[in-house]
C-alpha cells in the first residue's frame, strides 16, 4: 500500500465508523489495496457503499471535516450517490449498495465479487470512453495479475 493510499485508508477508517448507522463499508481501488490484491493504478479517492442514502436525514452520510460541495447523482427522491471532496482535492464518494460487509484487515469492505460486477455493468453501459476504458483495463489488469480471482470449480 502506498503511502497516499495508507493516508485515504486513515480517512476511510474514520468515514466507516462515523457512518456505521447506515451500513458504511469500503470499496474500489483503496478496497483491493487493503485485501492485498495487485492493481493496475493507486487508488486516488475513497469509495463508500452505504445500506441506506439520503439527500438529508436519516441516511445523509457524516463527512470529515473539510469535505463539501456534495455532489448528487440519482432520480427524483432516490440517491444513488452523494460525492463530497475537500481542499487536497480528496473525493470521497458514498453509493447505494445492499451488499454485505466483510471485516479485513480491521476494514469493513462491501464484497469483491460485487466491484467486479459492478465495473462490468459499467463498460456496458458507460457512455463514457474514458470510464469505459477506466473500468475495462482495470478487469483485465485484475484477472490477468491475480490467479486467486479466477474461479477453482
Amino acid at each position: 500500500m502506498t503511502d497516499r493510499e495508507q493516508r485515504l485508508l486513515e480517512i476511510a477508517k474514520k468515514v466507516i465508523n462515523d457512518n456505521k448507522d447506515i451500513g458504511a463499508k469500503l470499496t474500489g481501488s483503496l478496497m483491493l489495496a487493503v485485501m492485498n490484491i495487485d492493481k493496475r493504478r493507486e487508488a486516488s479517492d475513497i469509495d463508500i457503499l452505504c445500506d441506506e442514502l439520503c439527500e438529508k436525514g436519516v441516511g445523509y452520510p457524516v463527512v470529515p471535516k473539510g469535505f463539501k460541495n456534495p455532489i448528487r447523482k440519482g432520480f427524483k427522491s432516490v440517491v444513488n450517490a452523494i460525492q463530497f471532496v475537500n481542499d487536497e482535492g480528496i473525493k470521497l464518494e458514498f453509493m447505494y449498495s445492499n451488499e454485505k460487509s466483510t471485516v479485513i484487515n480491521g476494514v469493513a469492505c462491501g464484497e469483491l465479487q460485487e466491484m467486479i460486477e459492478a465495473k462490468k455493468k459499467y463498460i456496458r453501459e458507460d457512455k463514457n470512453i474514458d470510464s469505459f476504458l477506466k473500468h475495462a483495463k482495470d478487469l483485465i489488469y485484475l484477472f490477468s495479475n491475480n490467479s486467486k480471482l479466477w474461479d477453482k470449480d
